[in-house]
């Protein structure tokens, strides 16, 4: 991680321990001067929609219904969770699920990983305000106002919220995240009735603090953290003084607030498109950041740097590249933690179009779909460049993050093999995964959740869940504490070719270290083109200290009389495989047990061969 990252954390600690962090982070500010309500409502909006001029596509009858249901239920006091689990909320400071009651103590003094406690994103889930979207377009369908119940829970929120205290404190982007869905309300009701000067007054007050928090806080995510927390709360100081110049510092916060931004952008945003957090979900946390940030800068006659503009093409280029036009889905590869910070999409939350298309228009790019309503609730309807798509075979490789790209008629095969320049997200090193007609059939089984018991843990950020070589029980890297590699692979190989009849990846990479003092793994791959096979062979070269070599595959069982697999020796003679206990996370926080197909051999050389009966493709388990 380098010695900037070490001596901060030496020091980050040090002041913690002596209460030096404590003070930079005070309970109460001096009051400051507001514009009257009057005043603030009759300024130009300097947010980035006009939303008087706003148009969304009318939703049809069942839309409409599961929208109103969705509403009821969050009036009724319950959270979407994660894009798919509806719990319900008592007490901003209660963890949902342990029951834990967080004490009102200053955040400096709260833990945050126990598992005692557990995931502390359950308590930050409602807090993100996220839900605020759904009761916007509900009202945007129907007329029926919702902003009498918006302002009353952000008032609940500042109410039973002192300033940094309690687990709604803990997380500068958390705090931020919450800031852009309050600002979004707030101008969206600039004008409700629910709106009094006494309510302003309060949530300005209570925006100035989350911003003073911020910017003084905001060293720990771009030298400690340095990923998708860095771009969120510079972009937020960017925006402080665009949206509420009256607020103290705002200019200056925020003229720092773009310089940072950028440098983030450049430095997390890799020259092939990839993601220095080697996930694709963070990375469409970034896609949505830069959509919220271009906007602005437009609204405001400014623009962000070249080579800013150049990493958002590239980030949508690489992304598109790897989703499904059938499902909009990608392989669950890194971790995935269920942000979806803006939801304006009705679709599945795995699906990415409705995103990456917003920015595909912002940025001049041509689209192949119909405006999702992400496009709509940003102001974009008009201009869009259509571009009809063809199908076509091709192989992309995007070498600094490691991702080998197959695409053959109705499959999408991806080779995971970076070398790592920053920090590792899971150890899964050679994993393959195929999509059939849009569908995840051989998958990455994701992340389920951060603190969790241990078997959890060692399969989803390990090898053994992963659809590749294991030597014994062991991980190509070595595991730390929460999400720390030690040992991180940084010698690989990589080859990708096109041939008359197959499409050909050839790669391997040096690890195992803890356990063997390093050692070459191999794996080669022939797609057939235009079948449904591949030949997989994966080899050992070198010792394994004694340890057996373990081959893992993941697929459903649904899927299972539509698939051959059969693995031979270097004999030639055909291997069994064992059912071993394996879960998939298609989302955070949702567990499916699966039995994953293992198989243990003293031997170094494995031939795979993968046929995929085609008649799945239009069979009920693609429905």
């Amino acid at each position: 991680m380098g010695w900037r990252y070490v001596s901060f954390r030496v020091g980050y600690l040090l002041g913690s321990k002596l209460g030096l962090i404590k003070k930079k982070f005070p309970t109460s500010f001096p009051p400051f001067e507001k514009p009257t309500l009057d005043n603030w409502r009759g300024f130009e909006s300097d947010f980035f929609i006009d939303f008087n001029n706003l148009s969304v596509s009318s939703y049809d009858d069942q839309q409409l219904e599961n929208l109103k249901r969705t509403v009821q239920r969050i009036k009724a006091g319950e959270i979407l969770f994660f894009g798919h689990q509806w719990i319900k909320i008592s007490n901003w400071a209660k963890h949902p699920i342990s029951g834990y009651v967080y004490p009102q103590k200053h955040f400096t003094e709260i833990n945050d990983f126990s598992s005692e406690i557990g995931d502390i994103k359950y308590v930050w889930e409602k807090a993100r305000f996220s839900f605020v979207y759904s009761l916007i377009k509900y009202e945007k369908q129907t007329g029926e106002s919702q902003d009498d119940f918006i302002f009353n829970e952000i008032e609940s929120f500042i109410d039973h919220n002192p300033v940094n205290f309690g687990p709604q404190y803990k997380c500068s982007q958390e705090m931020s995240i919450r800031i852009f869905n309050w600002s979004y309300a707030l101008f969206y009701y600039r004008n409700s009735e629910y709106l009094t000067q006494k309510l302003f007054d309060k949530i300005i007050d209570s925006i100035y603090a989350h911003y003073h928090h911020i910017f003084n806080n905001i060293n720990f995510s771009r030298i400690a953290v340095r990923n998708n927390h860095a771009i969120t709360e510079t972009l937020a100081l960017y925006m402080i003084g665009k949206w509420f110049p009256f607020i103290p510092n705002a200019k200056s916060w925020s003229i720092k607030g773009k310089k940072w931004f950028e440098t983030e952008i450049v430095y997390q945003l890799y020259k092939d498109g990839g993601f220095l957090q080697y996930s694709h979900n963070y990375h469409r946390v970034v896609i949505q950041l830069m959509t919220w940030g271009i906007l602005t800068a437009r609204k405001h006659k400014e623009s962000f740097s070249k080579v800013v503009i150049e990493r958002a093409v590239k980030s949508v280029e690489f992304l598109s590249e790897l989703c499904q036009r059938e499902t909009g889905w990608l392989p669950n590869y890194g971790q995935n933690d269920g942000a979806l910070f803006f939801p304006f999409s009705d679709q599945h939350f795995r699906d990415f179009r409705p995103q990456l298309q917003a920015l595909r228009i912002l940025l001049d790019l041509p689209i192949e779909e119909s405006l999702y309503t992400d496009a709509q609730w940003y102001g974009l309807t008009n201009g869009s460049k259509m571009q009809n798509y063809e199908s076509n075979s091709h192989i992309k490789e995007f070498e600094i993050a490691g991702q080998y790209v197959i695409k053959d008629d109705v499959t999408t095969t991806v080779i995971n093999n970076p070398c790592y320049i920053n920090r590792p997200a899971q150890s899964d090193q050679l994993h393959l995964d195929i999509h059939v007609s849009g569908h995840n059939v051989f998958f990455d089984p994701g992340t389920y959740k951060y603190n969790t018991e241990k078997k959890y843990v060692d399969f989803f950020f390990g090898t053994g869940g992963h659809n590749s070589i294991q030597i014994g029980r062991y991980d190509q890297m070595f595991k730390g504490d929460r999400f720390i590699w030690y040992n991180w692979i940084k010698r690989t190989e990589n080859l990708l070719e096109e041939e008359d009849h197959v499409f050909s990846y050839s790669g391997k990479y040096f690890g195992f270290k803890e356990e063997t003092g390093g050692i070459w793994i191999s794996r080669k791959i022939n797609k057939v083109k235009g079948q449904l096979n591949w030949i997989v062979e994966d080899e050992v070269l070198g010792d394994t200290n004694d340890n057996n070599v373990k081959l893992h595959w993941n697929y459903l069982s649904r899927y299972e009389k539509f698939i051959s697999l059969k693995t031979y020796d270097t004999n030639g003679e055909l291997m069994q495989y064992s059912d071993k206990d394996g879960w998939n996370a298609v989302q955070y926080g949702m567990l499916t047990p699966f039995k994953q197909l293992e198989l243990e051999s003293s031997g170094k050389y494995f031939k795979t061969e993968i046929t995929i009966d085609e008649n799945i493709i239009n069979s009920p388990v693609f429905s």
